[in-house]
Parts: C-alpha cells; structure tokens; sequence
C-alpha cells in the first residue's frame, strides 16, 4: 500500500519492489491479486495516466511514450493503445512545443536556433522530416544576404 500511496505503478513495478524486499513469489502474487481484484492497481490506468502526462507534461512523441511504458513493464498491445494520437494530434503538440522553444531561443544567432530546436524536437521523439518542417515554420525562413 505504501507504494501506490505516492503514485500510480505498473504490476512489473509493484512485484521488483516486493521482491527487493525479501519477499517471496507466493507472497507477491497474493499482494498483487489483491490489489488488482481491489482497483487499487490498473495496469490499464497507470499506462493512460503515464501517457497522458508525457504528453502534456514534456511533449513526448508516442514512440518515445511507448518505449518508456515498455520500460515500467506494460505489455506491447496496452503500450500502443494508451500512448497512440493521431498524427494531426502529434504534430500539433509538437508545433506547439517548437513555438514556445523558438521564443526562448530568439537570441542566439540563426544557425545555433536551428540546431538546439531541431535536437530538442528530436528528444522529444518526433521524425527527422516533422523536425525540419516545424524549425523552419517557427523560425522563419533563412536570411538572405
């Protein structure tokens, strides 16, 4: 209980905890039953709840949301499902995170710009072309001499 008392965990979470601890196998399976026959653990909500914060919180691409579930032991199919939007839905949120960069950026010289926006979008997991579009919309085209 103390575990999901500070946040929500994926099952995988709750049972490396458990065993840590000393606990035996039949104790964690148990322990894990009960929670999940109580609703106090769900690893549908946890992985809802993950995505939805990625997304809002830092920005995240669904492939990088995804990997990161993967990582917290949610199974590939719940994964997909909690962390996929659609495309109109990625590229809005990530227009939204290139414009709100380029206003911090705005005084460095052009090409130091282009190359922080352009790697702060691709951490965040978003495709080499999306990247390129959304530096260049946010920043203008190039100066000419």
């Amino acid at each position: 209980m103390r575990l999901l008392s500070s946040r929500e965990r994926s099952a995988v979470e709750i049972q490396q905890r458990l065993r840590q601890e000393g606990y035996d196998a039949e104790t964690v399976h148990v322990t894990l039953d009960r929670l999940q026959s109580s609703g106090l653990q769900d690893d549908r909500r946890f992985a809802e709840g993950v995505a939805a914060s990625s997304i809002r919180s830092r920005g995240l691409a669904s492939r990088v949301i995804q990997s990161d579930l993967r990582r917290r032991g949610i199974d590939k199919e719940l994964a997909a499902r909690a962390a996929t939007r659609s495309p109109e839905e990625e590229e809005q949120t990530a227009r939204a995170l290139a414009q709100k960069r380029a206003g911090q950026l705005s005084g460095y010289p052009r090409d130091v710009q282009v190359r922080r926006l352009g790697s702060f979008l691709a951490r965040r997991g978003y495709g080499a072309e999306l990247c390129a579009s959304l530096v260049e919309e946010a920043l203008g085209p190039p100066a000419r001499d």
